[in-house]
């Protein structure tokens, strides 16, 4: 399944998608040829918490693999905010004690706990 994802973004070369609920943005989708950018404006779901944070990160090291032999860089944002980069662009130090990947980057924790948080919520 990584590898069809990895290969799927890697098909997708330009372009910028919004993605709105009820007239309010919710999401936003940004490609270049190696950079691929998530940014969660709102959060309108609920993801059940059956596996925390850590565990999920750590689920996301062959997808990020997959990621970086493709040579394609993916950053999750929230609210405008790099939280993490997967792939080829990341350069883990202390994160990569955490995911045991060199593929996996944690940018802002606090931010990242913050989402993790906040989707659990609604």
């Amino acid at each position: 399944m990584s590898k069809l994802s990895a290969s799927l973004l890697k098909s997708i070369k330009f372009g910028n998608v919004s993605i709105s609920d009820d007239g309010k943005k919710i999401l936003e989708l940004s490609f270049s040829d190696t950079e691929k950018t998530i940014n969660i404006i709102d959060f309108t779901s609920h993801v059940p918490s059956s596996s925390n944070t850590l565990k999920k990160l750590i689920q996301a090291r062959d997808f990020a693999m997959s990621l970086n032999e493709n040579k394609i860089t993916l950053s999750l944002c929230h609210k405008n905010r790099t939280i993490m980069k997967l792939g080829y662009g990341a350069r883990p130090k202390l994160s990569r004690l955490i995911t045991k990947s060199h593929n996996i980057e944690i940018i802002n924790l606090s931010e990242l706990r913050r989402l993790d948080k906040r989707i659990r919520l609604k």
